[in-house]
């Protein structure tokens, strides 16, 4: 090849890579834009509610030695926003709290495909561990909550819609009237 054509090879190879190079340091700059619904001075609270052994659960152990249920809810501008529920038991042994965590399983995916719901929808987690027994529930908005979904979180079918209207002082009523010892968050 003659200089001339390599000379003019160079320079279109020189081009095409700093060509590349402004379009990488374009999309990696560092820079981002948010955008959200939500505004920021939006007030967020929470009210954290426990109970032991109780009798109109969904989750009932006649195995377990120790029962406990919590159910904490997050409210945006005092409204009812996010809902989570954690149920724990514990067992004399492992097996015995394997068996309970296939049955609950079991029951959940039943309770939730029987009222057409995804099982997954609620983030549910069942989690043995030597001789405890965990199992978590997640609504991450109020339109997750329905009559199927309220009674996991100690809703009952006939309040869900006032519930869902509730400010945090009138939830607070809500679940220590069935028996929570609830404390108010933020």
């Amino acid at each position: 090849m003659k200089d001339k054509q390599k000379k003019t090879i160079y320079i279109i190879i020189a081009v095409v890579l700093i060509v590349l190079a402004i379009i990488i340091l374009f999309l990696l700059n560092g820079s981002e834009k948010r955008t959200s619904t939500k505004k920021e001075n939006d007030a967020i609270t929470a009210l954290d509610c426990k109970a032991g052994r109780m009798e109109n659960a969904f989750f009932i152990s006649s195995t377990a030695n120790n029962t406990s249920h919590e159910v904490k809810v997050t409210f945006r501008n005092d409204k009812i926003d996010k809902l989570y529920y954690l149920f724990e038991g514990v067992y004399r042994t492992y097996d015995i709290a394997d068996q309970d965590n296939a049955n609950f399983h079991a029951k959940y995916n039943i309770h939730m495909s029987g009222n057409g719901l995804e099982q997954e929808s609620l983030a549910p987690t069942f989690l043995t561990a030597k001789t405890k027994l965990r199992i978590n529930l997640y609504a991450k908005n109020r339109e997750m909550m329905n009559k199927a979904t309220a009674v996991l979180f100690f809703i009952k079918e006939d309040d869900l819609e006032k519930f869902l209207d509730y400010s945090r002082d009138e939830a607070t009523e809500y679940y220590k009237k069935q028996g929570f010892s609830c404390e108010k968050q933020n």
